[in-house]
């Protein structure tokens, strides 16, 4: 039961049904602790922090990931940390606590160096492409690898929103179009999958800078028409 409402929950959350997402993810998480699995309390705590910082409440993210992140890290069990440890950290810088979320990664780091783990890196390149951006530093490449990183796994979804966050770094550091470029790929690519609630997120985005998409999802799923893109963009 536990299983099947984590899996039901994150395919809320991608379909933008937060409530129902947060319910079952909250059922999943206490249903792990009843029976006292902690490695099952993962994948849920680390559900239930993406949709919570979604909407808002980094407080409570930091709350809900924080017993379960202990033993990972108190153990080194680094290979569990794939899924929960970015959000930690997202939660963590969003509520000011930099050095916490330093000492967090540094021993990410340390745990996976020299290891042939690919998902825990992938994890770990979020982990630094998050710690890079709230330091103000050029985060954009830290983002495309950490990109580059899940879809090796192969992890598309994953992968499509490190890229928006590389988008989202290169306007802000005024690269127009290469952003917008960049975005538009990853609007194509998240509608291709059905992930709607994102897909039309990114839209937005376009739209604001000028780049008309037109949304999929009237008449069932179908192949999105390209963006256009106005003169002199």
């Amino acid at each position: 039961v536990g299983v099947a409402s984590y899996l039901l929950g994150r395919l809320s959350a991608i379909d933008g049904a937060v409530k129902q997402a947060q319910d079952l993810l909250s059922f999943a998480l206490h249903r792990a602790r009843q029976i006292g699995a902690t490695e099952d309390e993962l994948g849920p705590a680390a559900g239930l922090g993406q949709v919570l910082l979604a909407e808002g409440q980094a407080a409570e993210a930091v709350q809900v990931t924080e017993g379960p992140i202990a033993p990972v890290v108190a153990k080194r069990i680094w290979m569990f940390a794939t899924e929960l440890a970015p959000v930690r950290v997202r939660a963590l810088v969003a509520t000011g606590r930099i050095t916490d979320a330093e000492e967090l990664v540094s021993a990410y780091e340390q745990g996976v160096s020299g290891q042939d783990l690919p998902a825990p890196s992938a994890g770990l390149a979020t982990c630094q492409a998050v710690l890079a951006q709230a330091r103000g530093e050029p985060a954009a490449d830290a983002w495309l690898r950490a990109a580059q990183a899940w879809e090796r796994l192969p992890r598309p979804y994953d992968g499509l929103l490190a890229r928006q966050q590389a988008a989202e770094c290169l306007l802000a550091q005024g690269h127009t179009e290469r952003g917008t470029d960049l975005l538009t790929e990853v609007w194509q690519g998240l509608s291709e999958m059905g992930a709607r609630t994102d897909a039309d997120q990114v839209g937005h985005r376009l739209r604001a800078y000028g780049v008309e998409v037109r949304r999929p999802w009237r008449g069932g799923r179908r192949r999105p028409a390209p963006p256009r893109r106005p003169a002199g963009l």
